[in-house]
């Protein structure tokens, strides 16, 4: 079975970003909403949570809270985008594993 390469980030407003495929699931942990995030071209092992700040898929969480009324939500406005933003020195666990 041969390897696959995992996407590189693309590039927004000057930050390296990867794209979100689909939202699966929300949570709240100690007041702060998470996103469990399926990412475009990575496999199901490199799903992660990720603080919704840091998630830039408005349609996408649209969609995922339309097919999931009761799940955790955001109380501000929309999120603009459709990728994850990376962050040095500790924002998402994927910025981490994937700009070495």
């Amino acid at each position: 079975m041969r390897a696959i390469t995992p996407p590189k980030p693309i590039e927004i407003d000057g930050h390296a970003e990867f794209e979100v495929k689909q939202i699966l699931n929300s949570k709240r942990v100690k007041g702060q909403l998470y996103y469990l995030v399926d990412w475009k071209g990575f496999g199901p092992e490199e799903r992660s949570w990720e603080i919704s700040t840091d998630v830039h898929a408005p349609r996408l969480v649209r969609i995922f809270h339309q097919r999931n009324p009761d799940k955790p939500r955001e109380r501000g406005p929309p999120l603009r985008g459709g990728t994850v933003r990376i962050t040095p020195n500790g924002g998402s666990g994927k910025s981490t594993s994937r700009c070495k």
